[in-house]
């Protein structure tokens, strides 16, 4: 074998290892090695991997967001949840009128009439939204549970009429409120339903949700709604959302003509307009059903039945261009856990600030997006936040938690006590599912009918609703559960949310009206928590106006703890930079935009000091820090594609020592080959 024959082989040789080398880097690489990961274990399982509703989730985390560590609630917790929110609905169906003692239901059989009845509203839509991991009792499921039977024949003629509601959602909404058209209804039909019971139910439902105000007008452009019958429109141009469609007008026309005991079930948050019910003696009573959540219309459905009697410190400003760098990245052995029950002004905080980087605290406060970074300086781990004002929603593993009334809800039992007990339930699943921090309560005021996320809110009255917050947030506290009182503030519009809406007022209506909750929540419920708003107060943007968040809610209040901001996608206002100056500690974000500080001069560094210490005096005061540092588990996933990672080094370095042991025999054996040849002569090199 001659030398240049060696080298061919071994070039075959090198490209063999050259081959072994690119796939081991795309086995090595993060992205082959999730999808890879991600086709393996649905091989196993049979099935597709769970999607989670979050768009601000990785892609591996969608993808694979089964097989991450989902902690799930217990059997005990989804049984005491499922009762604690059966008795807040109890209270919650509020009786508007009931002449003649109408009410309860002296008949076992009623018909139930309303599209609505098969397909309620459970609650709203956007970060309100509830899981539906669970089991859905629906208003007719309540009624059964409750003793009564309703009319199945009424009932089959909604269902084959459309099974599934209208989506109203964040980016688009369809306003259609199905309804039967009052032709379809047979006189054989309405003979035996008179035949079948005297009584009679109507419903009427009514969605909003995150992102869209209720339409004032329905036949406004931009509008989407769709007339159940080609023969007349369900609205005039100038109708709202919330008065009767000509379908349901109809519908009421028909049931109040062959029934003298008619109830009228109203399902929904916003306030309806129910002046119609004058004009229908018929009508002897009228029943407001807020959003139950999905396990607890059986309590809706009681309440037909029974009637219930129910009873100082000071944030440093640093603007001067002599001021001190802070010291950064220092070795003092401090852990977070330490600080556990110490007081915020205790100097070991100082020691501790210390220690991180400018690198640590960018991340702390620009990645603020459904929970706490992880910083390992000082041993910090990350942390989960839950959305969702009635309910827990993890929006990285899908998991959500057992549904509860809606907040409108709560403010008709006008019961502190449930309110609270609501709160260590929300403490309790949070603890289940391995939650800290909770972003509820939502406590803006009703300042319009029309407001889409009114389900999230209490009430019009600033007093109940602080009452009913404050004692929320202390009930989760208790079980050491930090809630976000939101939305800081007057927040109480949703059209042209994020495009620098104005909200006006006067000082006076604001402290006394739309400060007040929010006021109480500190003062009264300890909140340590903050989410502030989209919105402006006047010109200045609420999530970076120093008046509200340095002056109001520091120094006035004595709130202590941190501020995050609404879900932060720029918009064109928000800054990191500007938003850590003024108040705000941390950004709701999961993505790289200008959420980063990117200033890092001393009074940047000052300010970022700052909002670092506020959201660790939160996180570290949580339940996860109460007995040392929280232990991390590792999701089998991950501890799988370690392994792999292992595997796949040793078999490239093994590949690497065969292949270069190999190539130096080969050229060993051609040069003692070519050493031993006879040399070349003039005539033969002629030749």
């Amino acid at each position: 074998m001659t030398f240049s024959d060696t080298i061919r082989s071994s070039s075959v040789s090198n490209m063999g290892w050259l081959t072994c080398m690119i796939f081991s880097g795309m086995v090595l690489s993060p992205a082959f090695l999730e999808r890879l990961m991600v086709w393996r274990l649905k091989s196993y399982t049979g099935d597709k991997p769970c999607s989670t509703t979050s768009t601000s989730t990785s892609k591996f985390a969608q993808e694979t967001g089964r097989y991450l560590t989902k902690y799930q609630l217990s059997q005990s917790t989804v049984a005491k949840a499922n009762t604690l929110a059966k008795d807040v609905q109890t209270e919650a169906v509020t009786m508007l009128k009931n002449d003649d003692a109408n009410l309860p239901l002296a008949n076992k059989k009623v018909n139930v009439f309303g599209w609505g009845s098969t397909n309620p509203v459970y609650g709203g839509t956007g970060s309100g939204s509830m899981s539906e991991q669970y089991k859905t009792t629906s208003l007719l499921d309540g009624l059964k549970e409750s003793g009564f039977q309703a009319n199945p024949s009424l009932t089959k003629l909604y269902t084959d009429y459309r099974k599934d509601r209208p989506v109203v959602g964040m980016f688009a909404q369809d306003w259609t409120l199905p309804e039967v058209p009052a032709a379809q209804y047979s006189d054989s039909l309405m003979q035996s339903a008179k035949d079948y019971s005297d009584e009679a139910v109507v419903v009427i439902t009514r969605v909003g949700g995150e992102g869209a105000d209720l339409p004032e007008n329905m036949r406004a452009k931009g509008i989407t709604y769709h007339d159940n019958s080609k023969d007349y429109p369900d609205f005039q141009n100038g109708e709202h959302f919330l008065q009767l469609s000509q379908t349901e007008k109809d519908m009421l026309n028909l049931v109040t003509k062959n029934f003298n005991k008619v109830t009228l079930v109203y399902n929904g948050a916003n306030t309806f307009q129910l002046d119609f019910v004058n004009s229908y003696p018929q009508i002897r009573s009228v029943l407001w059903c807020p959003p139950a959540a999905p396990t607890n219309f059986n309590m809706s459905a009681k309440a037909k039945a029974e009637f219930t009697n129910n009873g100082n410190y000071k944030v440093a400003d640093h603007n001067k261009s002599s001021d001190a760098m802070p010291t950064t990245g220092a070795k003092n052995g401090i852990r977070l856990a330490d600080m556990h029950g110490k007081s915020y002004d205790d100097p070991q905080w100082g020691k501790l600030l210390d220690q991180l980087t400018f690198k640590d605290m960018d991340t702390l406060i620009a990645m603020g997006g459904y929970g706490t970074q992880a910083v390992k300086s000082i041993g910090k781990v990350q942390l989960t936040d839950a959305d969702g004002p009635a309910s827990l929603n993890n929006n990285f593993t899908g998991v959500g938690s057992i549904g509860f009334p809606a907040s409108t809800a709560f403010a008709c039992t006008w019961n502190r006590d449930l309110a609270k007990q609501f709160g260590e339930m929300i403490g309790q699943m949070a603890h289940d599912m391995h939650v800290a921090g909770w972003y509820a309560p939502a406590q803006n005021i009703h300042r319009n009918a029309f407001s889409g996320r009114t389900f999230e809110y209490f009430s019009e009255d600033p007093l109940l609703s602080g009452v009913m917050a404050s004692s929320q947030i202390a009930g989760a506290k208790k079980k050491g559960v930090y809630s976000f009182m939101k939305h800081f503030a007057m927040n109480d519009q949703e059209t042209n949310r994020t495009e620098m809406l104005l909200t006006w007022s006067n000082e006076q209506a604001i402290r006394e009206t739309y400060l007040k909750p929010f006021e109480m929540s500190v003062k009264e419920g300890g909140a340590s928590a903050v989410m502030s708003s989209f919105n402006y107060i006047g010109p200045v943007y609420s999530g970076a106006n120093p008046v509200l968040l340095k002056n109001v809610l520091r120094n006035e209040w004595g709130f202590r703890g941190f501020v995050l901001t609404d879900y932060f996608a720029g918009y064109g206002y928000q800054n990191g930079d500007q938003e850590i100056r003024n108040g705000n500690d941390s950004m709701l974000a999961t993505t790289d935009i200008t959420n980063h500080v990117k200033d890092k001069s001393a009074t940047s560094l000052l300010a970022m000091r700052q909002a670092s210490k506020n959201i660790l005096y939160t996180t570290v005061n949580g339940w996860q820090y109460a007995n040392g540092e929280p232990k991390v588990a590792t999701p089998v996933w991950r501890t799988a594609l370690y392994v792999l990672w292992g595997v796949t080094a040793l078999l490239v370095l093994g590949f690497e020592y065969l292949a270069i042991s190999r190539f130096l025999k080969r050229r060993k054996a051609a040069e003692s080959v070519e050493a031993g040849a006879p040399a070349e002569t003039p005539a033969s090199a002629e030749a």
